[in-house]
């Protein structure tokens, strides 16, 4: 029975402590948890103030009582503070200010009775250590049950408050214990002393325990919460992706829809002249079979005719076939010519005048069908609004030119302009200014080009009208 005092009971708690402290370290590692690093901290200041205790005969009074129960004292308070920052946003550093105040008014207070005692441990001493110790507990209890009422699950939370609630009652034994004048050192050979002592040393490590497995189940529970979180990420991006792609396709039908009037008008004008250009061979043929150069200008005009609504029919088919949206190395300006070839017919019969210009040949690399999408859509857009201004010398100017990494491409027009203030919302799903405008084009278009690395916005001219401007990454050649 000599193994078994009350020294061996601080000593086997000081022993936990370390161990579950050890564990934290190992689990926690390398992470930034304020929570775990707090609870840590208490494990090795209790069992610093547990051996202090123990060993205090070889340790002067002065320093060893009273430093030992507000370092104790202090670990307790801590762990409270372990359990608030587990919640978000939970200001640490004005909780700690608050357990710092606690603990040197303890000890203060313990200096000044050690000082009215000459020196001596005093029971008073003893009596306010304990005191202390289970208002303490009391609060570490309603801390552990306030911030249970956080989680979903809180039984780790809860059983943890009951252990505090458990020692609490252990400490409140001890000053019945030293009021009814029974006991006032913690090392008087007592039975009831060491049944207090060793229930508040196998609470106090299964307390330490207890919060391992808590952390170990938030862990698991924060992964699982981070794995479905990130599931259900992936699937908005999908449905986002798949709401972008629909949209470009209802946007590419309905800019195609708006193209077919033109480009039948432009194809009509070939095709109108190759049937004149086949009447005059025939005529010659029958009439002058002998004059050989006046059926051979004939048959050149024909062919001529033939390949101009050629190229207008290839550039309006590939707009409207292309359906996937795989990235390619894509010749800018040549993407850029056709789309300003498709947007010819509209331009003349408004009178609107399209100049294109480039520094370079340049590359990027996105989707053409999509990347005609978006030059299709500005360039309407700035038709349209010539249209709307009734501008009788309207211009669009085209211009590419390299910026560092990108590529740019300046849309500008000389029409009235996007109020000032608008600049972004223009960009907004569903916003429109336009009679009719669906506003979908400038959304999808930001969209499209967010896809490719890219951004598109709106600038004013200093010589009034619009500017639209599209950057992509540079690709070399």
């Amino acid at each position: 029975m000599h193994f078994f005092t009350i020294q061996s009971i601080f000593l086997f708690y000081s022993a936990i402590s370390i161990f579950c402290g050890l564990l934290l370290v190992g689990f926690f590692w390398g992470r930034n948890d304020l929570s775990a690093r707090i609870w840590i901290s208490s494990c090795f200041l209790s069992a610093l103030a547990t051996m202090v205790t123990v060993y205090r005969d070889r340790i002067p009074l002065q320093i060893s009582y009273s430093l030992m129960v507000s370092v104790e004292t202090l670990a307790l308070l801590l762990l409270s503070q372990s359990l608030w920052n587990l919640l978000p946003g939970y200001k640490f550093l004005r909780g700690l200010s608050r357990v710092l105040l606690v603990v040197i008014a303890f000890f203060l207070t313990q200096e000044t009775l050690l000082y009215l005692g000459d020196g001596k441990l005093t029971p008073g001493m003893s009596l306010l250590t304990a005191s202390t110790w289970v208002l303490v507990d009391l609060f570490c209890a309603y801390s552990a049950f306030r911030v249970a009422k956080q989680f979903k699950h809180k039984l780790f939370l809860e059983f943890i408050a009951i252990v505090f609630m458990g020692s609490c009652l252990l400490f409140l034994l001890r000053v019945i214990n030293m009021l009814t004048g029974n006991s006032y050192s913690a090392f008087d050979v007592q039975v009831y002393n060491f049944i207090i002592y060793f229930g508040i040393a196998i609470l106090s490590s299964f307390r330490n325990l207890l919060y391992i497995f808590l952390r170990m189940y938030l862990g698991f529970s924060e992964h699982s919460r981070s794995n479905d979180m990130n599931m259900r990420l992936n699937n908005v991006i999908q449905e986002r992706n798949q709401m972008i792609y629909a949209l470009a396709k209802l946007n590419k039908s309905a800019e195609v829809n708006a193209l077919a009037s033109t480009v039948a008008h432009e194809v009509n004008q070939p095709l109108g002249a190759s049937k004149l250009d086949a009447q005059f061979a025939m005529h010659i043929l029958k009439e002058q079979p002998e004059n050989i150069s006046a059926l051979e200008g004939a048959v050149r005009s024909l062919v001529g005719n033939i390949d101009r609504a050629s190229t207008i029919i290839r550039n309006l088919s590939s707009l409207s076939r292309k359906s996937n949206i795989e990235s390619e190395k894509i010749a800018l300006n040549q993407l850029l010519l056709d789309v300003v070839q498709i947007s010819k017919g509209r331009c003349s019969k408004l009178a609107i005048q399209m100049d294109f210009s480039a520094d370079a040949d340049f590359y990027v690399l996105a989707n053409s069908g999509e990347l005609q999408q978006v030059f299709i859509n500005l360039i309407n857009n700035a038709i349209d609004e010539l249209e709307a201004a009734k501008n009788s010398a309207g211009k669009i100017l085209i211009s590419v030119k390299k910026v560092d990494r990108f590529v740019r491409i300046h849309i500008q027009d000389n029409g009235r302009g996007v109020p000032h203030g608008n600049e972004k919302a223009i960009f907004e799903l569903l916003n429109s200014d336009k009679d009719g405008g669906s506003g979908i084009g400038l959304w999808l278009s930001q969209s499209i080009l967010g896809r490719w690395n890219g951004k598109i916005w709106y600038e004013h001219p200093a010589e009034g009208g619009s500017v639209f401007i599209v950057q992509l990454l540079y690709l070399p050649s």
